[in-house]
């Protein structure tokens, strides 16, 4: 009988510093849970693809791509002159 009564009388006499940062942890445990939870559902929306962009819209301009290649390859290139 006399244990509990001890025991129970430390309970009670319990630091309030311990009471306080107790409390304060919760609290930027919950912070911490909140703003990661904000980041993560930030990140797997950044990942979804827009079919509207992505969609095959795309024409290659053949007769531009022909005229820049033909252009290329007969465009006369000057000889490097290492001789000076």
């Amino acid at each position: 009988m006399e244990v509990s009564y001890i025991l129970m009388k430390k309970i009670t006499l319990i630091d309030k510093f311990y009471l306080i940062i107790i409390a304060t942890l919760i609290i930027l445990a919950g912070i911490v849970i909140y703003t990661l939870d904000g980041v993560f559902k930030a990140f797997i929306v950044s990942r979804e693809i827009d079919e509207k962009i992505i969609a095959p819209q795309a024409e290659l301009n053949t007769a531009n791509i022909q005229k820049a290649l033909k252009s290329v390859k007969q465009k006369e290139i000057p000889p490097l002159d290492l001789t000076n």
